[in-house]
């Protein structure tokens, strides 16, 4: 898990007291990753691993500037709810920051999800609304992009015009979405309930129609039997095509069981051949299944 976010070339010390030092992954958890024998890192980093952390991105996630006595909780729900629902899904976050945003960093990118971003500097407010206007897709909470980074009050009417205007239609049960230029913006209402696993479930769910109504799902990828987002949280996962194939990660989250056949591949072509590369050993096709612990599979499909 350290390796697929990015750290394989640390190297690690860790001493503590607590039981769990972490909110998401307990110490006895961390420490076999930090170990990892089992999935040889080295063995697995070219090109497996590269590819996975390398793959470029149609979508970008706003990580706004850190303001003291403001940021503290849109951090944490940056972290622990925006930047998990997307684990969840397949999605690796790639971050534009505010001056990245003014220098352009948007071009290209499909979509941009901008979620508590309430102080913003003008020039990211108007990088965002310039992008939308291009044809960009981005998805704002209501009271987004509301003040400055002094707190003064900005006029926000293009992204959320008045209920009579009439300049938007339902998207799922959390958003609307409308037109702005030659783009769109969904807009997440008010979530009320602050739990933060009901937060990330409303994000993943919006998230998850965003990606799957523009057409940015991967190619290969990994879905639950029941149909159901919330059956998502269960794991992390993500894809990446190498030379001529896709390679899949696969890491269940502690405290989540994962039962035979609860999650299934959607492909967009036939499948020849699943390679268990911890193991080395063929899966049948028709056998497919996520095991806990980590999982990484080499997938061919039919030409």
């Amino acid at each position: 898990r350290l390796a697929l976010h990015g750290l394989a070339d640390g190297n690690w010390w860790c001493w503590h007291s607590n039981s769990r030092f972490s909110n998401s992954i307990s110490s006895s958890q961390s420490m076999h990753g930090l170990s990892i024998s089992g999935l040889d890192v080295q063995r697995l980093f070219e090109p497996y691993i590269v590819a996975l952390n390398r793959k470029p991105s149609r979508i970008a996630t706003l990580f706004p500037d850190i303001i003291t006595g403001r940021s503290a909780v849109p951090m944490e729900r940056l972290r622990h709810e925006i930047a998990t629902a997307q684990y969840t899904l397949g999605v690796l976050p790639r971050y534009v920051t505010e001056k990245t945003a003014a220098e352009g960093s948007l071009k290209g990118k499909e979509l941009l999800i901008a979620c508590e971003s309430s102080f913003v500097k003008d020039s990211t407010y108007n990088a965002v609304v310039d992008y939308i206007k291009n044809g960009g897709v981005a998805i704002v909470e209501e009271g987004g992009f509301a003040r400055n980074e002094h707190g003064d009050t900005r006029d926000t009417s293009e992204l959320f015009p008045n209920a009579e205007d009439g300049g938007y239609e339902q998207f799922g049960r959390h958003a609307q979405i409308g037109s702005l230029g030659k783009g769109r913006v969904i807009r997440i209402g008010n979530i009320e309930p602050q739990d933060r696993d009901d937060r990330q479930a409303c994000y993943r769910e919006v998230f998850a129609e965003a990606i799957d109504k523009l057409g940015l799902n991967d190619p290969i990828r990994l879905i639950p039997a029941d149909k159901l987002h919330a059956s998502m949280r269960a794991m992390e996962w993500r894809v990446a095509p190498v030379e001529g194939r896709y390679v899949m990660a696969v890491f269940p989250y502690e405290g989540q069981d994962v039962e035979p056949g609860a999650f299934l591949l959607e492909t967009f072509r036939p499948v020849k051949r699943i390679t268990n590369l911890i193991t080395g050993e063929n899966v049948p096709v028709d056998a497919f299944q996520v095991r806990k612990g980590p999982n990484m599979f080499l997938i061919e499909p039919e030409l």
